[in-house]
């Protein structure tokens, strides 16, 4: 059901550029996740240090401060990135919801931004 405001005398629908789909998967399902990767990371370093191992990769009983460290960074940035996105696609829809050439703009970049991260993980 869409809302309407009225201005310049017109009613005007609000616009959402992210379909609801897209929205549940950018606005939930993507922060969970990254959150429960953060989660891991920050709470489990040695493990998780061991599970980002190639297959041939030989675990390690006893994983380096430096490392655990450098893991726990990590799960900091993948908090970051679903805090981000969670925060971010929802303010959008409410700041501008009657500007959809706004709404695209912000959500192109917030994309474009979250796909470059994804692809150099």
């Amino acid at each position: 059901m869409a809302s309407t405001q009225k201005q310049n005398g017109r009613m005007q629908a609000k616009l959402h550029v992210l379909p609801h789909i897209y929205f549940l998967i950018f606005n939930v399902v993507e922060p969970a996740s990254t959150t429960v990767a953060a989660v891991m990371a920050i709470g489990l370093p040695d493990w998780y240090y061991n599970e980002t191992l190639p297959a041939s990769g030989k675990p390690s009983e006893i994983v380096a401060i430096t490392a655990q460290l450098l893991v726990r960074q990590l799960g900091n940035c993948y908090f970051l990135l679903g805090l981000i996105s969670l925060c971010v696609f929802s303010a959008i829809r409410k700041a501008v919801p009657y500007d959809p050439v706004a709404q695209e703009k912000l959500v192109g970049g917030l994309l474009t931004a979250l796909a470059i991260a994804d692809l150099t993980q």
